[in-house]
């Protein structure tokens, strides 16, 4: 004859996920470690009006600076990037490859202005959107873009994630095999299952 105390077994394993006042999923450590907002360090534009451009010809490369501010303290830097150089991780929102926003000998500064404004004379120039965060390259009247100001997330934090991953597994793992432990007991000794819960 069957136990009574094996389907209240099963009834107390199959409740796990659901025990406290929430699903076990959502205190699990592994999906705190993914879920997390403070462990990310995302960036993004200012949406300042202080982008900058400079051209050092004959050559077509442009150097464009602007304010970056970080998510997680608001603080605001200056950055700087090349194009063309940097077009392919600006379209996947990618963190591109920075360098020294003050220009050097022989760069010339290119005329920026916001959506909206007149045109300048000027055979070359940036058209900043209106919410600062993009602009389109005008050089002899052939308009190229917009290009986003980069908007990215920083792989270190990724990187801690996945550093940290398999300790978290292991710790959620733990818990329910002691939560497993804490059932085989109740069936094999007898004992009352202390509860989980708020």
């Amino acid at each position: 004859m069957r136990s009574p105390r094996v389907p209240t077994a099963l009834l107390l394993a199959g409740a796990l996920p659901f025990t406290g006042c929430q699903t076990y999923e959502e205190h699990s450590l592994t999906h705190k470690l993914w879920s997390d907002p403070s462990l990310t360090d995302h960036y993004e534009p200012a949406g300042t009006r202080a982008v900058k451009s400079f051209q050092r010809p004959p050559s077509p490369r442009l150097l464009v600076s602007y304010d970056e501010r970080r998510e997680l303290d608001s603080s605001v830097r200056r950055r700087a990037f090349f194009l063309p150089d940097s077009a392919k991780s600006l379209a996947r929102q990618r963190k591109p490859g920075f360098t020294n926003p003050a220009p050097g000998a022989g760069w010339i500064e290119v005329p920026v202005i916001v959506h909206g404004e007149p045109a300048p004379a000027a055979p070359l120039y940036l058209a900043l959107a209106a919410d600062h965060k993009s602009f389109t390259i005008v050089r002899d009247g052939v308009a190229d873009g917009p290009h986003r100001l980069p908007t990215y997330v920083d792989q270190r934090s990724t990187a801690f994630r996945v550093a940290m991953t398999p300790m978290a597994v292991a710790a959620d793992v733990t818990v329910v095999a002691l939560w497993c432990g804490l059932v085989a007991i109740y069936v094999y000794a007898g004992g009352p299952v202390p509860l989980g819960g708020r």
